[in-house]
């Protein structure tokens, strides 16, 4: 399950004051290639199936792909954005085999459990439907269990899209870990602009299609 709390900043100055306030641990280029059915199955079972790419621009860590799908959005009235993910981190035999086509379906579908609705998706020709990079800034925040990053996106239509993500590991701890990050962006007066909008759907929006959420 992903618990993630997504906050919109209007501006790089905001990005680069949240960097700054915080100590960045780590720096990475992410290239974000999504995939589905020519019918597009997949996103029609709300699912939506990601190959990541992990390029570090910092340090010497290993450059890294992850085969990652998310479900739509659990509890869709919330701030906080919970969706079911699965996720693995592919071998370099298994990342040269996700390209689409039956081997990328293969790998995706022995991802799943029974959570999600893998009868719906019977074609396995999956294509890519688009891309897009993301340069992410992972911050030093300790108030909980979790992950604080920023993150500027560059879509295919042009747009550049700055936001704040906060991903904690148990829903216990959503309320504490809202607080000390609205108390962050208080005290370096930062615009608080909650967003329930995901990557793939501005991709979506940035073809001209409707995303899973």
């Amino acid at each position: 399950m992903e618990i993630e709390l997504k906050l919109e900043l209007p501006a790089r100055r905001h990005l680069l004051a949240l960097a700054s306030a915080q100590h960045v641990r780590e720096t990475l280029r992410q290239t974000n290639r999504f995939f589905d059915t020519p019918s597009r199955q997949w996103a029609a079972a709300g699912l939506g199936l990601r190959v990541r790419r992990e390029d570090p621009l910092d340090s010497k860590t290993p450059s890294r792909t992850l085969l990652t799908i998310k479900s739509r959005l659990v509890e869709p009235d919330s701030m906080w954005a919970t969706r079911y993910e699965w996720e693995t981190q592919l071998t370099s035999a298994q990342a040269s085999l996700a390209e689409g086509g039956p081997a990328l379906d293969s790998l995706a579908r022995n991802l799943l459990d029974d959570r999600a609705p893998v009868p719906l998706v019977a074609d396995a020709n999956l294509q890519e439907v688009g891309w897009f990079v993301t340069v992410r800034r992972v911050l030093g925040f300790d108030a909980v269990a979790g992950e604080l990053v920023v993150d500027e996106s560059f879509y295919p239509d042009g747009r550049c899209v700055r936001e704040l993500e906060l991903e904690v590991v148990e829903k216990a701890d959503v309320a504490m870990a809202g607080q000390e990050l609205k108390s962050l962006f208080e005290q370096l007066a930062l615009p608080w602009r909650p967003s329930s909008v995901s990557k793939r759907t501005r991709l979506a929006q940035a073809l001209g299609e409707d995303g899973p959420g």
